[in-house]
């Protein structure tokens, strides 16, 4: 592993671990996610500090670096399974770190059968939070940029360069093409979220500006607007694709 790497995920591991808010706010995402799944095998790529194995353990983790000892190692871009293996493939913030995302969404297509779902949850960028992640956030992001390119795959690149647009592009322009090969994956579910509380804890941060006993409440009136206001105010986007009939 790039000790950068390594440090970096070390970083956030130890920031997880002080944040009993930042916990409240994934163990919201982790039960969005639950909730998604269709039953049978299920696969977590970039599986990082490992949080999610722990709230389903019955899914296969993985991760391009053995960080935190994940039952595989892997590129999501080039994963070791036969065809229609799996039946869920989920990634938390990791589509905006590949470098060529098309290849990993050909192989969730490869992997899933019909009624299989990729589950994603990625930055989303909205009239507010592009503010915000333009001034106060480390990784860019760049909506003029296809998701969809092909291109060749760069030696010894960091999985930590990103461009924190590609899910939100994906789901503005690209999300029709999907429907066709080599895709065949039909967008079912795309919800805008985290308005408040998650920016509001400062994500991964050292820094926090609310206290853990309001990131419930928050979270409830969250659930309420975002169907309203999630398109200007949203952080986050939850989105859930399921393979379609060949």
């Amino acid at each position: 592993m790039f000790q950068s790497e390594k440090r970096h995920l070390a970083q956030h591991a130890k920031v997880w671990e002080q944040k009993p808010n930042l916990r409240l706010i994934y163990s919201d995402y982790y039960q969005r996610i639950l909730k998604r799944l269709v039953p049978g095998l299920t696969l977590e790529v970039g599986a990082g500090i490992g949080q999610f194995k722990k709230a389903f353990p019955q899914c296969i983790s993985s991760d391009l670096f053995p960080f935190n000892s994940p039952d595989l190692v892997a590129d999501a871009q080039r994963l070791p399974f036969k065809t229609s293996a799996l039946h869920n493939i989920v990634a938390i913030d990791v589509f905006h770190h590949l470098e060529r995302p098309a290849y990993f969404l050909k192989e969730a297509a490869r992997l899933l059968p019909a009624g299989g779902r990729l589950i994603l949850l990625e930055p989303g960028i909205s009239p507010i939070s592009s503010l915000m992640f333009r001034f106060f956030h480390s990784e860019p992001f760049d909506l003029s940029i296809d998701p969809l390119t092909p291109g060749p795959l760069t030696p010894d690149r960091s999985p930590f360069e990103a461009n924190q647009a590609f899910a939100t592009t994906l789901i503005r322009q690209k999300k029709n093409l999907l429907k066709n090969p080599p895709y065949r994956l039909c967008l079912i579910q795309k919800d805008w979220i985290s308005l408040l509380a998650y920016p509001l804890t400062g994500g991964f941060q050292r820094w926090c500006l609310i206290p853990a006993i309001m990131i419930k409440p928050l979270l409830m009136i969250e659930k309420v607007i975002a169907r309203f206001i999630g398109h200007i105010f949203g952080f986050r986007l939850f989105i859930v694709f399921e393979k379609m009939e060949e």
